[in-house]
């Protein structure tokens, strides 16, 4: 990193060398909006999984502490990230001298290592078409029938909704499914924004059966 913050990735660098008594935000994110540098930021909650609350503290340490980098004409802004919350729905069979349960469980702990939020960053996208390569070569499947993405925003869930398309008849007060095919099978994220499983014991849900 420069002296001086002059580009998207010299704040970026800035932000994460910054030292611990300013804080720590988990996430970063820094983009450009309208001639505005705009730093993005998310922590993590009391339970684990990603949190949009960031203390003003931090926001006001963070700003003192650019401010020593910045060009003179950069206007910068921090604020908290979006997350979404995602569901798997999976339909496989499996081959018939396995335990489905077995199976169930070894494909729900992949999804949950593959969406891991310490394995990805904010704007990062997910390809879903690596996930179900991956799971047709988990031991014991013989056949990925279909995998379904949900936005969950139910309540204790972040209430930020995808904007991608979504299958409109499978909208409920909770959630959505997400239309994979309108996308190529790609989960899109904003800059701002990222993905999580936020309780991958009831989020990531497995149907097996013989053939």
């Amino acid at each position: 990193s420069q002296d001086i913050s002059v580009t998207i990735k010299d704040y970026y660098n800035i932000i994460i060398l910054m030292p611990s008594e300013f804080g720590s935000p988990l996430k970063v994110g820094v983009s450009e909006i309208n001639n505005k540098i705009v730093i993005t930021l998310l922590g993590l909650g009391y339970d684990g999984t990603l949190s949009q609350n960031i203390s003003q503290i931090m926001i006001d340490n963070m700003i003192e502490y650019i401010s020593e980098y910045k060009m003179i004409n950069d206007y910068v802004e921090i604020r908290p990230g979006k997350i979404i919350n995602l569901g798997f729905e999976i339909d496989v069979t499996v081959d018939n001298n396995q335990d489905l349960s077995e199976v169930a469980k070894s494909i729900a702990l992949y999804v949950g290592d593959y969406m891991d939020i310490n394995s990805h960053q904010l704007g990062e996208e997910i390809y879903i078409s690596k996930m179900k390569s991956e799971i047709g070569s988990i031991s014991g499947v013989k056949n990925l029938i279909d995998l379904r993405v949900y936005n969950i925003y139910k309540s204790d869930y972040s209430s930020n909704h995808t904007r991608q398309s979504v299958i409109g008849n499978t909208r409920t007060n909770e959630r959505v499914e997400i239309d994979l095919k309108a996308s190529d099978g790609v989960l899109f994220s904003d800059d701002d924004t990222m993905f999580e499983i936020k309780k991958p014991k009831v989020d990531i849900i497995i149907n097996t059966k013989y053939k």
